[in-house]
């Protein structure tokens, strides 16, 4: 029941988050108030973006705008709290809006000063809590904007054209040796040149690719547009001319180069249906001639005219679409992997029309177009392609800029003799992952980098490889130690940067001690109010009795609404209805046949809970009524309503208003303990800043 509660108030306080009278302080959730961080933990801060990312300054002393007990609260803290969430209010910075925010926020800060007093910010939870949400806080910091813009951007553009191309591939390992790599590189450069001076690049791709699927397709890839590979190789691509080749591109799989062969304006997304035969190339003959002829009957009796839906239901083998009328997802060129399908779909134009059946290698398949949607606006499509972008093989731009930026910021200095010493002790057992120093060795005490004034030696490097290093192959000892302590740098100058965010941005301070309070208040709320609440029953009882009159159910309607496809089913619901027997059975065999033909809607109903109830007359009997079903042709449906009785307005049993009365007694409970803690503590407001705050 507890977990139950929680859950709710989680729930309802995620949609309370848009108004800006709750969004920090009150949110009312299931009777209690619920605050910012409560909201904070449950959405997440991935999504978080600084409201002002600038350098903070040494100044004086800011003025209290409250007192409480002996701890003050500087106005610049309140301001940012309230401008954060009521900027757009239409009664913003007015005396009573500022008045009531005060006083909701003192009644926040009364919680955490008690959760404090409690040592509640000294335990374990509480700190691993706190530092997990510091990891997400810094997130939005510490990324190169510029960098992000740029190529959000770029993949916005590049989303409107789509390409062809074929690619040769020499596979060589990201973390190659030296010479490995040389030499893969003068391979593909050997193969370029064969190219361009004419030699069939098709050839040359079944010859010397290491994709082993050029042995069968020369190469040839489908059109794709931005997102859909590797971003180096997405970029040669968008980068060459038709007809041209590229110059020698790296990327995880290792060297290509890519023929452009055609680029097209990018096709609309579009949503489909589709009824599938299944069929495969390792079929029999007998086997793929009776699957042609079953699709090519399902056509046929399409052109007639037969109800799309009942044949796919009937006859399509794709069992995770076919009773939902074969409906897929929306897809655009490239996402499905099926060229045939996607190229037959591409000319459907009109919703409803229907393909010839289309081979691909899964089987045949009939698709209905149900709907297209043209390419969407920057402002549209910004918020999915920062998303993705942060999750590509691009995303590296944006990291390679930021580490570069903060070593530059933070006074990186690097000394190479450090590092050669530290070389020298790498051996075999390294890339076997048994490797081990002395932690006194004079030379490993040896500093390998400065950031500012913070050292870091050959001993911290060691114990970072201790603990990363993994059995290794094709790699020497010493360039496997090359590659942790790159990683080792670049992992230090972020964390040291993370490690002083609240130096450089005053937001991030604020935004840290939000949640930091809030992670207090959700726990002492839980103690004090919450859980309290729903297992003191005996509360619950006396509340009940006392406002019986607050929990009535408004007049009902007892029946049930029985929704269906058709006039035949309707009449075969009607002759079980008259003989008195259980119509589970018969929704079970009509929606076995035809999904959906028969659903069934219990009651009771109060007023406005169902339009159909809503619509009828409230009284004993059964009502017929027609509705369409949304949709380019929407068909129209019956609603039979059988009515058995109204009841008049009347009281909730205990059980029936638990949740009301919890949620009550959780709002009485956090008045008498607001009450309480006004008590213990002594509340001073400073009413001149307070005056500066309200517009004139």
């Amino acid at each position: 029941m507890k977990d139950k509660v929680i859950y709710s108030a989680k729930r309802r306080a995620h949609r309370a988050w848009s108004h800006p009278r709750t969004s920090f302080l009150s949110t009312r959730i299931g009777g209690a108030m619920r605050y910012v961080l409560c909201v904070f933990l449950i959405l997440g801060v991935q999504n978080f973006e600084p409201t002002s990312c600038h350098a903070q300054k040494k100044s004086k002393k800011q003025p209290a705008i409250v007192k409480l007990g002996q701890k003050q609260v500087s106005v610049s803290e309140f301001q940012y709290v309230y401008n954060k969430n009521n900027a757009n209010a239409e009664d913003a910075n007015t005396k009573e809006s500022i008045n009531e925010y005060l006083e909701l926020y003192i009644n926040f800060k009364l919680k955490v000063m008690e959760a404090e007093d409690m040592g509640l910010d000294t335990t374990a939870k509480f700190r691993e809590e706190l530092e997990g949400y510091k990891k997400q806080l810094a997130k939005p910091y510490l990324t190169e904007k510029e960098v992000t813009k740029k190529i959000i951007k770029e993949a916005y553009e590049r989303l409107k054209e789509e390409v062809k191309c074929s690619h040769i591939l020499i596979s060589v390992d990201v973390n190659a040796e030296p010479d490995d790599t040389l030499t893969a590189f003068n391979k593909i450069v050997e193969i370029r040149k064969k190219a361009v001076n004419g030699e069939d690049f098709g050839v040359l791709a079944q010859q010397f690719s290491q994709d082993q699927s050029a042995k069968s397709n020369k190469g040839e890839l489908p059109y794709f547009t931005a997102l859909q590979m590797v971003y180096p190789f997405e970029n040669a691509a968008y980068l060459t001319k038709v007809k041209e080749i590229s110059k020698p591109v790296r990327t995880k799989f290792g060297y290509h180069i890519v023929k452009v062969l055609n680029k097209r304006p990018s096709r609309d997304e579009i949503k489909t249906a589709h009824i599938m035969v299944r069929t495969s190339a390792g079929v029999s003959k007998e086997d793929a001639e009776a699957a042609k002829q079953k699709i090519d009957d399902v056509y046929n009796q399409l052109k007639q005219g037969k109800e799309w839906e009942k044949l796919c239901a009937q006859f399509s083998e794709d069992a995770s679409s076919a009773s939902k009328g074969g409906e897929l997802p929306w897809f655009s060129t490239g996402k499905m992997n099926l060229p045939t399908f996607e190229d037959a779909a591409s000319i459907l134009n009109s919703p409803g029309d229907i393909s010839e059946p289309v081979l691909t290698p899964y089987g045949w398949h009939i698709i209905k177009l149900i709907d297209k949607k043209a390419f969407g606006s920057f402002e549209d499509l910004q918020p999915m392609l920062k998303s993705k972008v942060t999750k590509d093989s691009r995303s590296e731009l944006s990291r390679i800029a930021l580490i570069k930026k903060l070593k530059k910021e933070n006074n990186f200095v690097e000394y190479p003799k450090a590092l050669e010493k530290a070389l020298l002790q790498a051996d075999p057992s390294l890339i076997q992952a048994k490797w081990n120093f002395d932690k006194n060795n004079k030379v490993n005490k040896a500093t390998l980098f400065k950031i500012n004034k913070q050292k870091y030696t050959i001993n911290d490097l060691f114990g970072y490889i201790y603990k990363k290093q993994k059995r290794s192959k094709n790699i020497s000892p010493t360039h496997y130690m090359r590659i942790l302590y790159k990683n080792f740098t670049e992992e230090s100058v972020m964390n040291y940067e993370e490690a002083h965010l609240g130096e450089k941005y005053s937001d991030y301070n604020l935004l840290l001690k939000e949640y930091r309070d809030g992670i207090l208040l959700f726990q002492l709320m839980d103690q004090k109010v919450w859980s309290r609440a729903i297992t003191d029953t005996t509360g619950q009882k006396e509340l009940y009795e006392k406002n019986s009159e607050n929990y009535m159910w408004d007049i009902r309607l007892f029946g049930t609404i029985y929704d269906c496809a058709d006039p035949d089913i309707l009449n075969k619901l009607k002759q079980v209805l008259k003989k008195q027997k259980s119509v589970t059975g018969l929704a079970e065999s009509i929606n076995k046949n035809t999904p959906g033909g028969l659903k069934i809607i219990y009651g009771p109903f109060q007023k406005g809970e169902n339009d159909l109830t809503d619509s009828i007359e409230w009284k004993v009997g059964s009502y017929t009524l027609k509705k369409k079903e949304p949709g380019f042709d929407p068909a129209v449906r019956i609603n039979y309503i059988v009515v058995s009785s109204i009841e008049d307005p009347m009281p909730k049993t205990l059980q029936e208003a638990r949740g009301l009365v919890i949620s009550d007694l959780q709002n009485h409970l956090e008045k008498q303990w607001n009450k309480s803690l006004r008590e213990k503590y002594s509340v001073v407001v400073n009413n001149d800043e307070v005056q500066k705050l309200i517009k004139k």
